[in-house]
């Protein structure tokens, strides 16, 4: 991407299966679509670009997020399930992977936590492996570029 030196971006990036606590639709539902952020926040959200419109630096930003984000974080319900951090454990060590293993860590049988995995993450556990290797292998290069450039 090309952009102009004036240009902002801001990403937020969630651990997997946080999105789904936030608005208890099916990840799967997301997959391969463009999907307007009203249609899943409301009114909310146009506040919130609005005022990352107007902000004029990065902690303005950070905080307006930071804001949007503890409203929806107070309104979750505490329930935890084996498979967040099932999530997590992938994302962090992908290499590693076996779907019997981590099935037996959140005693689940391995249909039972491929399921779960795809309604709270969106893909199964095995292709969320996947992802997560190459994107290592993608922040690995990146470092690489940074050092020798």
């Amino acid at each position: 991407m090309h952009l102009p030196e004036n240009y902002i971006a801001v990403s937020v990036r969630f651990v997997p299966g946080a999105l789904f606590k936030f608005l208890g639709i099916p990840m799967a539902d997301f997959l391969n679509k463009n999907i307007d952020a009203e249609l899943i926040f409301g009114h909310q959200i146009i506040e919130v670009t609005e005022q990352l419109g107007y902000a004029k630096s990065y902690d303005k930003m950070l905080n307006i997020i930071e804001a949007f984000l503890w409203k929806k974080i107070q309104k979750i319900k505490g329930e935890f399930h084996p498979v967040d951090k099932i999530g997590q454990l992938i994302f962090e060590n992908p290499q590693h992977f076996s779907l019997d293993k981590f099935a037996n860590k959140a005693c689940l049988s391995a249909s039972q936590l491929d399921r779960r995995f795809v309604q709270q993450v969106g893909v199964p556990p095995k292709y969320f492996a996947r992802i997560c290797r190459f994107y290592q292998a993608f922040i690995m290069k990146e470092k690489l570029l940074l050092l020798v450039g």
